[in-house]
């Protein structure tokens, strides 16, 4: 095979940005070598079908667009043959203290320890021959060689991770271990990964890859400099030598860790690193976190509102204490979660309760009560005086801690006391006595999240180089790692090399098939207009719409410039098509000054005018905000879109904002105007859009978005779907979903017979083909979605299709991720990067990470504005359409000559160019982002859910089912948008 040049040489078709005359490097002979032998193992597969529960294989590799060399992130990684990995489980049986009383069940850090003393105890029996083992410090063990069976059941003595020794009668646990059967033999493998046959076969595919995994991070595991996120997350603490950290204020630090993985594709394992960050609290004295976070936010004084936001920004916080001696004068730690300060409403629990003074209260103005036996506020120590122990004896917790443990509280009062006990049954220490643990992730504030983001956002040749020389030492996969020796595994240092594409950009055509004018990372639109601007008919204008002012009491500046921003606003309007009168109505609300816009307006209230403005059949306002308010923005958007079913845009009318008469910011206005009335801003030509042109397949865009840990918020699911060929106009059917956190759809055959019910309407038909994209599932959860979703979906359309005797439509579902750690990077000036070190966008990788028997590919359809690109995965679970033979007439009819493969990355590519908000590629395609903005819409009519409704979906224990399925029904109906509102894209 002679060397492979760009432009077509290699089944390529020149495919590139029009007007390209960069010439690309050639691809080197390793990669012709690895391509080649790719094409010989995909064509054994050609023509091969699976069954309905099992994916499709890849019908081939994509062939067009311009062939690029580039590395990526996988490091590959040498198995020795000879290696046979033996697999236990670890479980704790229920346990006593030493006065009889069960211990709870041992979760993370302590579990952890207990997992550390086992390894200790399996190390003290000198096992023969060697056996090395590695851990996941959870549940599981992966050994060389087999434990005795006599070992099964060892007894571990516990003390913390701190202490050298096990105390006087200290806890004990018995742990059992089990046997996993079959132990995995590396050989079975690299054997399937070398074989060429469709009929291979490896069965133990998930528990090899867990047990790689387990083997590889055990090193960042037990490494106690590093914090573990989950199982796969590393983070160096921030006093280790070379941590690359950041200071984010308020008591907070950014530290860049690591991810890890292990991947298989075509005849190799590979190991996949990326750089990660997190937000820690500062791991240091409790006092000195204090002072951080009210000196970075310049609080002084004792106003109770800065102590209240101090109070919750420490709830939940562990801190460790040393202050505790045994028997013997061993020093006993502590790691206990803050629940809050001292306050005057403590107690309940005991009799006589506390005395707190005032809200952070000092050490010295917080009393409790105790008796020789036991202190009451859970102290558990004796005072004695002179004459022995003194009985029911009222001290400060500044007097206590001082005569007791020798910990002098702060003179001037600075610090509060901390309550590591709830309010019923508190238990008091003072800051001076707390340190804060390390590796505890934080939330960030705004600021925070921008002084985050300018330490995360780097170039791809910057992350590169971190994951080289600090994520593979950290992790331990340099050869000096002990378990790679010890377990003779090698990994390259060296990244490996991918060949990729780099597709065409589709042309984006406007009114009258004018091209626009493309930029980096988009287009222009000048001297062009909205392909379909609303009104229809360009001899009308639109005069039924309306303006809301929102303006601050004290706010006078850009009072003189409403007028001209209102004159510029239109004048852009018609430059896009939208021949724009003068707001039928004006309105004008002003704060009071003594309550924000969240409260009540002078001249009326905010829903009164939205209530004014349907009633005069107005259908678009737009609403000027002073400034980005979330609470007000969510508020406005739920009176317009549920309650009284108007559109609403709200601008901010800053001085360089609306108020700045920029025509960008105006032309950005007018894309959500268009779309919400129903309009066409823009569109791609047949050849771009494949099957698509035909005006016969709906396209669906599926996701659930889960609440943050501890929100109380519900899971949210919603479904767009296209009612036209220009995939123009994207309704959307937002549901509740039953359960928090739950993935597969409750609703899917409701909200699929919504999407077809309206498509018909538009149509007269039902679709014939109907794509999926679903977004937001885990490689675990393909069966899954293929099961329950694809089942439910085939029910629905085979129930409306049966009543008007049409034949059931075809289903391709492709799976969409963005949460994975594959990233690309050019070499330097590579004539196929931008300016950032990205590559350029249309960047399509089928090979080298993939695996033949699998259909899927990266694709980075997007220009990253800075930092490293993200590209987007694709995995192919269902398709009847693009290799359905009875569409070849049709598929030839539209694209000639060209293959499954290039049919589907084509199509994604060009859905990422038809996100009507927006005059630029996306990362993902249109029907998944409007999925996801139409999920953040749904949050914000739930924004004022109260918070006790809320937590109660997370309890799934305590609720009925009846209960649960009210308040879904409940919270179901505060997302409902109105009627006149539901099949418009109101979400844009």
């Amino acid at each position: 095979m002679g060397p492979i040049h760009q432009g077509g040489s290699y089944g390529g078709d020149g495919h590139v940005d029009r007007g390209s005359t960069a010439v690309y490097p050639t691809i080197s002979a390793v990669l012709q070598a690895e391509m080649k032998n790719e094409n010989m193992l995909v064509r054994n597969f050609m023509g091969v079908t699976r069954t309905a529960v099992q994916n499709p294989y890849r019908p081939f590799y994509g062939t067009k667009g311009r062939l690029v060399e580039f590395e990526t992130n996988y490091f590959p990684t040498t198995l020795p043959p000879e290696l046979i990995l033996h697999r236990y489980s670890i479980t704790i049986d229920a346990v006593y203290d030493k006065e009889g009383k069960k211990l709870p069940e041992p979760k993370s850090k302590k579990l952890k320890q207990i997992i550390r003393l086992l390894l200790s105890y399996l190390e003290s029996k000198n096992l023969k021959p060697k056996i090395h083992i590695a851990t996941d410090f959870r549940a599981n063990l992966i050994c060389s060689g087999q434990i005795l069976q006599h070992l099964w059941d060892p007894e571990i003595k516990y003390f913390h991770e701190d202490d050298n020794a096990p105390g006087i009668n200290p806890p004990k646990y018995r742990l059992r271990i089990a046997e996993t059967l079959p132990p995995l033999k590396v050989l079975e493998l690299l054997d399937f990964l070398a074989s060429t046959e469709i009929v291979a076969r490896y069965e133990h595919r998930e528990s090899m890859l867990q047990a790689l995994n387990i083997l590889l991070s055990h090193h960042a595991k037990s490494t106690r400099t590093i914090t573990m996120i989950g199982g796969n997350r590393a983070y160096p603490r921030a006093n280790s030598g070379d941590t690359e950290k950041q200071v984010l204020r308020e008591g907070l630090q950014a530290i860049r860790g690591y991810f890890l993985s292990v991947r298989l594709a075509n005849f190799r394992t590979l190991v996949n690193v990326n750089v990660s960050h997190g937000a820690f609290y500062e791991a240091v004295k409790l006092p000195k976190l204090i002072e951080n976070w009210k000196s970075r936010k310049n609080l002084l004084g004792d106003d109770e509102k800065h102590w209240q936001k101090l109070e919750a920004f420490l709830k939940g916080v562990k801190l460790r204490t040393e202050y505790l001696r045994d028997e013997n004068g061993n020093r006993i730690t502590k790691v206990r979660s803050v629940k809050g300060f001292a306050s005057p409403q403590d107690g309940g629990g005991e009799t006589p309760p506390p005395h707190v003074e005032l809200f952070v209260a000092p050490p010295s103005q917080v009393w409790f009560y105790f008796d020789g036996k036991r202190e009451f506020s859970k102290q558990r120590y004796k005072l004695k005086d002179g004459k022995g122990v003194i009985k029911h004896k009222k001290i400060s917790v500044d007097e206590f801690f001082a005569s007791k443990h020798t910990i002098t509280s702060n003179p001037e009062g600075k610090y509060p006391v901390i309550n590591f006990g709830s309010k019923r049954d508190p238990t008091y220490v003072p800051a001076e006595a707390c340190t804060v643990e390390p590796g505890q992730l934080a939330k960030l504030t705004p600021d925070q999240t921008d002084a985050m983001l300018s330490f995360a956002v780097r170039p791809p040749s910057q992350n590169a180089s971190s994951i080289k020389f600090k994520g593979l030492p950290a992790l331990g996969l340099s050869p000096e790692g002990p378990k790679m020796e010890q377990f003779d595994l090698k990994i390259d240092r060296k990244m490996i090399k991918v060949c990729g594409r780099i597709l065409n950009l589709p042309p984006i055509l406007y009114k009258g098939n004018v091209s626009a004018v493309s930029v980096r990372g988009g287009w222009n639109m000048l001297n062009v207009q909205f392909e379909n601007p609303v009104p229809k008919a360009t001899d009308k204008k639109l005069n039924n719409w309306g303006c809301l002012r929102l303006r601050d009491w004290s706010s006078n500046s850009a009072s003189d410039k409403y007028g001209s921003a209102i004159s510029e606003f239109r004048r852009i309007f018609g430059n896009c098509g939208i021949v724009t009168g003068h707001p039928l109505q004006e309105w004008t609300l002003k704060s009071d000054g003594r309550q924000d816009f969240t409260d009540r307006i002078h001249g009326g209230t905010i829903e009164g005018t939205i209530r004014e403005a349907h009633w005069k059949r107005m259908n678009i306002l737009l609403v000027i905000l002073p400034t980005k308010e979330i609470v007000l923005y969510n508020r406005i958007k739920r009176c317009s879109d549920v309650t009284e079913g108007i559109h609403t845009v709200c601008v901010i009318g800053q001085s360089d904002k609306f108020f700045k008469v920029n025509g960008t910011y105006l032309a950005n206005v007018a894309l959500k105007f268009n779309l919400k009335l129903g309009g066409i801003n823009h569109k791609l030509n047949d050849v771009d859009m494949g099957i698509i042109s035909k005006g016969r397949t709906m396209v669906v865009g599926i996701d659930v978005v889960h609440p943050s840990p501890g929100s109380g918020k519900a899971s949210v699911a919603p479904m767009v779907a296209s009612i036209d060929k220009d995939l123009a106009q994207w309704p959307v059917d937002l549901r509740v979903q039953v359960r928090k956190g739950q993935e597969m759809l409750d609703k899917i055959r409701e909200m699929l017979a919504t999407r077809l019910t309206l498509w018909s309407k538009h149509h007269n038909a039902y679709p014939e083909n109907i794509l999926v994209y679903r977004d937001g599932v885990s490689e675990s959860q393909y069966k899954q979605v293929l099961d329950e979703e694809l089942k439910h979906m085939r029910e629905a359309s085979e129930r409306q299709y049966s009543a008007v005797h049409q034949t059931p439509p075809r289903f391709t579902l492709i799976i969409v991720g963005k949460r994975h750690h594959t990233r690309f990077s050019p070499p330097p000036k590579h004539p196929a990067s931008d300016n950032n070190g990205n590559p350029n966008r249309g960047l399509v990788v089928d090979r080298g990470i993939t695996e033949a028997r699998n259909w899927d590919f990266f694709l980075q359809s997007h220009t990253a504005i800075k930092g490293t690109a993200r590209p987007a995965h694709y995995y192919v679970l269902w398709d009847e359409i693009l290799t359905n033979m009875k569409l070849d007439s049709v598929h030839e009819s539209i694209e000639p000559g060209i293959q499954p493969a290039d049919r589907l990355e084509r199509l994604t590519h060009s859905l990422c160019y038809l996100f009507g908000r927006a005059t630029k590629a996306v990362s993902i395609p249109a029907p998944v982002y409007y999925a996801d903005i139409a999920c953040e819409r749904a949050g914000r009519y739930l924004a004022e859910v109260p918070t006790d409704s809320e937590s109660a979906t997370t309890d799934k224990t305590a609720m009925t089912d009846t209960q649960r399925t009210k308040l879904c029904h409940d919270l179901q109906e505060r997302i409902k948008v109105h009627e006149a509102l539901k099949d418009t894209m109101f979400h844009v």
